[in-house]
């Protein structure tokens, strides 16, 4: 049985256009990714999302500030991406 995978849509930039009443800043991010893998969900993160949204960016960037780049290494976030 092949494990379900959560759409982190967080970083969606249609979703960055409403206007949200929540705060989204890198520690929130990163909190994000660790309440995802503490619950045993995997997560998909769309390609151009990782390079567009500055959070993303910047945790690829600076591997130690964020524990994105360890959880893709893992298998636990994976990437989508059009070409499959």
């Amino acid at each position: 049985m092949q494990q379900a995978l959560t759409y982190l849509g967080t970083l969606d930039d249609v979703v960055q256009r409403y206007p949200w009443n929540i705060e989204m800043g890198q520690p929130q991010f990163n909190q994000m990714l660790v309440r995802k893998a503490l619950l045993g969900e995997k997560v998909i993160i769309n390609d151009g999302y990782l390079l567009n949204h500055p959070f993303a960016r910047h945790a690829l960037l600076n591997p130690s500030s964020s524990p994105l780049k360890a959880l893709i290494e893992a298998n636990f976030v994976q990437i989508m991406s059009r070409s499959g």
